[in-house]
């Protein structure tokens, strides 16, 4: 039998090393939560610095865009840094491809694009409980998956397109197919 390995090789882990649900929702609330009190800190600055009686800037048109800027630095190059956020590293965490890398700057991105705006809402984390590897679907998406920080592939095995219908969608993204490895 040939096997396709057109989409390259992925790792694999063991299955208690990917990060469930309740690890994930505790590490989103967590997070959340952080970026709450940096965004109110930053709130109550600018108001500070802007609104007095000669000041004719208004402070919500720096504040949006400033969000923005923490949230992206926050979610995208603090995530995927070796230190990884708060709850992260609380809750003994990291991301990576599943190719077994560091994402770059560019899919950390998109893996937050797709968890915010994609249509899936609730699906996107009702889909951790039911995957094989706990991956969210903006993880598929992005190819990505989140492990303990000190799980250690098992081994390696091809990519394969996989596709999953129902509730009117049809998802295709690549997976590490487990030849043989539990």
């Amino acid at each position: 039998m040939k096997i396709d390995n057109s989409l390259g090789d992925g790792v694999i882990f063991a299955a208690d090393d990917y990060a469930g649900f309740v690890r994930r929702f505790v590490a989103l609330a967590v997070d959340a939560a952080i970026l709450i009190v940096i965004v109110t800190i930053m709130w109550v600055g600018l108001a500070m610095v802007f609104w007095n009686a000669e000041s004719k800037v208004n402070p919500e048109a720096v504040f949006f865009p400033a969000c923005l800027g923490i949230a992206w630095l926050y979610l995208v190059p603090v995530k995927r840094s070796k230190f990884g956020t708060v709850a992260y590293r609380l809750l003994d965490m990291r991301i990576m491809t599943i190719k077994g890398q560091r994402p770059s700057l560019f899919i950390m991105t998109l893996r937050l694009v797709i968890a915010i705006g994609w249509p899936f809402g609730l699906a996107d984390f009702v889909w951790i409980g039911v995957d094989s590897e706990r991956r969210s679907i903006h993880d598929c998406y992005a190819g990505t998956c989140v492990v303990r920080r000190s799980a250690k592939p098992l081994g390696v095995g091809p990519m394969h397109l996989t596709y999953y219908c129902g509730a009117g969608m049809t998802l295709v993204y690549p997976r590490v197919v487990r030849l043989g490895i539990a």
